[in-house]
């Protein structure tokens, strides 16, 4: 039988060994979108699931919070396939969640009750983020994602409930379970129009998205093998390895091997260390360079991410530490229970690069695409949705205050500019009958009736 490769390698990214090699490869060899970024992100997402909640690098822990953006078509579902598929390769399927209950604050405490130490792809993110945000109710799901990303070293406590029948459960339920070192990875995937929906200052000012990695799947022709491999019995042992280091159930015998997960009070008492090696990186002066960093920046969204920027890097510095290493080079498991993993130099120099780079996807992002205000998006898109409403292509100023759409004198330039951004321009035209007076039509129709209408939006 043929030896895997132990390498991967994508231009611009530090090259993948080991484990994480072996699942991007196994990526390539089985998606029906084999995009090397996408190969390459899958492996680091689903590392972090493994490697979190029992492994602590100064106060941070692996778990990620990732968006992917690619063209409808790219291949973004393979991701969740193969994350999926890998999770019954390993003999641990509850470490993949569905993330369909995430619709308020309890739903999240509730699915981390469940599932402590997860991993959740979330389908059209923009979409649901913007859904989420408008919403009361669901806006505390956002909160509480936030939570579960921050207190990964901490207890995640619920909220207090009445026992009054009519204000709340009578009984306990998991939505008042202490969960201990919650471990949540999100992968979020979406199309480049919902990027403006992800890319609001509000949602990085008040630290939701400031977490989060952003990348992007490029429009490219690649050809599929769909060879319906699966994962080396290597992946499985040294992930079974660090699971159980960590006090999860590995289950051997005459049945096949299987993992099953600590529940979401038993993790280990105290995680085990993780160490950066002596070298030239150095954690303080790490630190003090992206303060330096951040202070210099004007625009707020990268500000904010610059601020993240060290402890996304400590967290993926994890993962290549205990999966990214040749598989005759990694520290074994007695080295790990009497030392802690060890953080390479090299191990910190590539997941400081891998920080980065999201964060260069995201700037050049904002120079290709000029962000709007979250008010200007919210009625750019009423208006957008105005034009097309019966196949019309067309609305104007006095159609959008009929349905209530409400925009400031001063922010019609700003709005029209998103419009403009989004394919819809605006010309003057003359109301039939009435010479002389002229209104502002958005679309490229002209119309024969200008009436406005009552859609009741």
């Amino acid at each position: 039988m043929r030896e895997p490769k132990d390498e991967f390698i994508l231009k611009g990214l530090p090259p993948l060994h080991g484990v994480l090699a072996d699942l991007a490869n196994n990526f390539v060899e089985n998606a029906y979108r084999p995009h090397e970024i996408s190969a390459y992100l899958s492996a680091l997402i689903f590392g972090a699931a493994v490697c979190s909640r029992n492994y602590s690098f100064a106060g941070s822990y692996s778990n990620l919070y990732m968006v992917v953006f690619g063209s409808s078509g790219s291949g973004k579902n393979d991701l969740e396939k193969m994350l999926t598929r890998w999770s019954y390769d390993i003999s641990c399927p509850d470490i993949i969640m569905n993330g369909s209950s995430f619709s308020s604050d309890a739903g999240v405490h509730s699915a981390l009750v469940s599932q402590p130490q997860s991993l959740v792809c979330i389908d059209e993110y923009g979409r649901v983020l913007n859904s989420l945000a408008s919403d009361v109710i669901a806006k505390t799901a956002l909160v509480t994602l936030t939570k579960a990303y921050t207190l990964s070293d901490m207890m995640m406590k619920p909220k207090k409930y009445s026992k009054d029948k009519r204000a709340g459960p009578k009984d306990d339920t998991d939505r008042e379970q202490v969960i201990v070192r919650p471990a949540l990875s999100l992968l979020g995937f979406g199309t480049p129009d919902q990027m403006q929906e992800v890319l609001q200052e509000d949602n990085f000012q008040n630290g939701e998205m400031a977490r989060y990695m952003f990348w992007y799947i490029p429009d490219k022709v690649v050809s599929y093998h769909l060879k319906n491999t699966h994962l080396p019995h290597r992946v499985f042992q040294r992930i079974a390895t660090i699971l159980e280091i960590a006090k999860n159930q590995i289950t051997t015998g005459d049945l096949p091997d299987s993992i099953k997960l600590s529940d979401y009070e038993s993790p280990l008492s105290t995680p085990i260390p993780c160490t950066l090696e002596a070298g030239i990186l150095d954690l303080k002066r790490l630190d003090i360079d992206q303060q330096t960093r951040a202070l210099a920046c004007e625009d707020p969204i990268e500000k904010t991410l610059e601020t993240r920027c060290l402890d996304k890097a400590k967290r993926v510095s994890i993962v290549l530490s205990l999966l990214n290493r040749p598989y005759t080079e990694m520290q074994t498991a007695a080295s790990i229970r009497e030392n802690g993993v060890i953080i390479t130099q090299q191990a910190m120099a590539d997941a400081l690069e891998i920080a980065g780079k999201s964060n260069k996807v995201m700037k050049k992002y904002q120079k290709d695409i000029p962000t709007y205000p979250a008010r200007i998006v919210r009625n750019g898109k009423k208006i957008y949705e105005l034009v097309f409403i019966c196949g019309k292509g067309w609305t104007t100023r006095e159609e959008i205050a009929v349905n209530h759409i409400k925009v400031s004198p001063n922010d019609w330039k700003l709005v029209e500019e998103y419009l403009e951004d989004r394919g819809i321009g605006w010309h003057e035209s003359t109301l039939p009958g009435q010479r002389g007076r002229s209104v502002r039509v958005y679309g490229e129709e002209t119309p024969k009736n200008l009436k406005p209408v009552d859609y009741n939006l």
